[in-house]
């Protein structure tokens, strides 16, 4: 399970202070790692779940699982997106597989999404791909050459429609017309099919 994003979003700065604004009133001490929340002559905390129940508005319980799944998904984009730049093809497909199968997105050996309307479809666009891989990821995406956008993963999607081991990547391109201002335009989407051929 994947921490949802803060919403609204905090405007975060650093004062001349040295201290780290991170919204809800809360700011932390770049020097001692202390909290504060505004209260005049406050001393600061240094409990970790405190400032997570804060900063979230939320109880001490769900402070903990929230916290516990923060540190489970940092460890794992460490562990996988910390490998040398020359990453090869086959450890891509496992990572950008392991994206779709951490949200449940592989249903009998190929991808399902849900539709606006509620019914279900096998594609999906570059930037549908691309969010799902930047939720499993998160930041540590930036670094990486085929992660960091929906152009460079889409590169990448191109690769894995050659490359059949592990998975089958299918392309389909169609027009839609757009009545209203007469133009006409061109959409990609892809699909994924689990093979049975594995990876080397």
């Amino acid at each position: 399970m994947i921490v949802e994003e803060i919403r609204p979003r905090p405007r975060s700065y650093v004062t001349k202070s040295g201290y780290y604004v991170v919204g809800n009133g809360v700011s932390i001490s770049s020097e001692t790692g202390r909290y504060f929340t505004g209260t005049k002559g406050q001393k600061g905390a240094g409990d970790v779940i405190e400032l997570w129940m804060k900063f979230k508005d939320t109880s001490f319980f769900d402070a903990v699982v929230q916290l516990t799944e923060w540190c489970i998904m940092r460890e794992k984009r460490k562990t996988h997106l910390s490998k040398p730049a020359g990453i090869s093809i086959n450890d891509l497909k496992r990572l950008f597989l392991q994206a779709l199968e951490e949200q449940t997105l592989i249903k009998d050996g190929q991808t399902v999404f849900k539709k606006k309307n509620g019914k279900s479809t096998h594609w999906n666009s570059k930037r549908g791909f691309w969010k799902i891989v930047q939720a499993a990821y998160g930041e540590d995406c930036k670094d990486s050459k085929y992660f960091a956008s929906p152009d460079k993963l889409e590169e990448l999607l191109e690769i894995f429609i050659t490359n059949k081991p592990l998975f089958e990547m299918k392309k389909r391109i169609f027009e839609t017309r757009d009545l209203k201002r007469n133009r006409i335009t061109t959409h990609t989407e892809y699909s994924l099919v689990l093979t049975d051929i594995p990876l080397r």
